[in-house]
This record gives C-alpha cells, structure tokens and sequence, in this order.
C-alpha cells in the first residue's frame, strides 16, 4: 500500500470507530455462551428481587439476568422496575463485583452502572 492508501484505510477505520479496538467476537461470545450454561444467573432473580425489595420497602422485578467473564466479571439486570405501579424502570443494570472479595463472606461491588 501506498502512502495515501494507508492513511484512507485509517480515516475510514477511525470513522467506523473501530481504529484501535481488538475484535475478537468469536472467543468472546463462546465465553459468554459457557458463562450462561455454566452459572444460570437468571435462578437467583427471585432472591435477588427479595432482598433489593426489602432494602428500598418496594416491589421489585428483573425480567432478565446474565453473567458476563469478560472482560471482567460482571451481572447484567435488564428490564429493572421497582414499586406497584411502576415508580421508575431502568432498561440496564450492570454491576461488577470485586476480584479481591469475590469468594469471601462480604459482597464488595466496585461499580453499579444504570442505563
């Protein structure tokens, strides 16, 4: 490739916004899939429904539960609502627990992010 040749190939990956970002969809989505299968998250939303409506003394629901291992582990809550006649719904929330209290007695989280 030619001097202009490379800098076109690189004003139109930096306008697709893929300049500079890894992809590797196949290895990701086989994580993704494994995760699913080996840790069903979606068991443990009436527990966690239970314990988020106690805390906030409003009815809670989560229509959808996942667990993603990269790339770092983390749950993903879709279709969040809370209160008997919905107060709010939040479309997705992603939490991310710590690695350094992952397996011990106290849930660390280091982010909660609402969309």
């Amino acid at each position: 490739m030619c001097g202009s040749d490379t800098d076109n190939l690189a004003d139109n990956l930096r306008s697709t916004g893929l300049h500079g970002q890894r992809r590797d969809d196949g290895g990701e989505g086989l994580a993704a899939a494994a995760a699913s299968w080996l840790f069903p998250a979606a068991r443990f939303i009436p527990a966690i429904e239970a314990r988020v409506s106690e805390r906030l003394g409003e009815p809670v629901k989560i229509a959808s539960l996942r667990l993603f291992l990269l790339p770092l582990p983390h749950l993903v809550a879709t279709g969040v609502s809370a209160g008997t006649t919905p107060l709010g719904s939040i479309a997705r929330v992603t939490v991310r627990p710590s690695l350094l209290h992952l397996f011990s007695e106290t849930t660390v989280l280091r982010e909660i992010r609402l969309d």
